[in-house]
């Protein structure tokens, strides 16, 4: 969908019955870049290519990759996207995330959330899948290693389609980063804040999800760094984007 000229939200469905609703990577483009936020999960690499192509974009123009955080439904699609777009351009894609997500991305660690519980739920999850798509969730951690090939910091300026500042936002995971869009005044959230409908029909933040997220208290402080921001919209990764008074709403939350 787009959302401006040299901006557009994707709408995923996921492809596993475990994973509900639909999902919203991003992309940004100019004359000289274009750049993704976020892969979905794994196994959708192509179905991406296929919905940028679709709001009227070559993804083999992909330069860039950035991810919010580690989670599956964040990374799934990245190696694909990668070797699919370098095998048709002959360039380079780049991947850049914050340092801290970094082995997580690449499989040098396991991810962070993956307790001996969450692990035992996943394995009755993925008994449940087709041998394909098992097949795509466990080459995550072997043969399908994506590489991080820049890390990113607090506050840094990237100069890419009218500027964006990374924000460190831990919490839902150690090194989770937000990427405010200098030129459209928008705020791509990844999974550090969610909106709903409340019972006036009105779009409401919700801050973090306390059932996904590591360590809630200190998502909750990093949400006070949005107030830096002049933030006119948001794109939240699970529920897609909302622009109604978005500042006033954090400043209510931060209360």
């Amino acid at each position: 969908m787009k959302i401006s000229e040299g901006l557009a939200m994707l709408e995923l469905k996921s492809n596993v019955p475990n994973v509900e609703g639909i999902m919203y990577p991003v992309i940004i483009w100019d004359e000289k870049e274009l750049v993704l936020i976020d892969t979905g999960l794994p196994g959708q690499g192509t179905t991406i290519l296929d919905l940028i192509e679709k709001e009227g974009v070559s993804p083999q123009k992909l330069t860039k990759i950035i991810i919010t955080h580690h989670d599956m439904d964040h990374v799934g699609g990245l190696t694909e996207i990668i070797k699919k777009v370098e095998a048709v351009s002959g360039k380079k894609v780049e991947v850049l995330s914050h340092e801290t997500e970094k082995p997580y991305i690449q499989g040098d660690l396991m991810p962070l959330k993956f307790t001996k519980d969450k692990l035992d739920e996943l394995k009755k999850q993925m008994e449940a899948l087709s041998a394909e798509k098992r097949q795509q969730y466990q080459s995550l951690f072997s043969s399908n290693k994506p590489v991080v090939t820049e890390t990113l910091s607090d506050n840094q300026q990237l100069p890419y389609c009218g500027g964006m500042t990374i924000i460190h936002t831990p919490g839902h995971t150690k090194g989770h980063i937000c990427v405010y869009l200098n030129r459209y005044k928008t705020l791509v959230a990844g999974d550090s804040m969610n909106f709903e409908i409340n019972s006036e029909g009105e779009l409401r933040l919700t801050g973090p999800n306390p059932h996904f997220t590591y360590n809630m208290n200190e998502a909750v402080e990093s949400m006070g760094k949005f107030r830096a921001c002049n933030i006119h919209e948001i794109i939240c990764y699970h529920c897609g984007k909302m622009g109604n008074n978005v500042t006033e709403q954090i400043n209510e939350l931060l209360k």
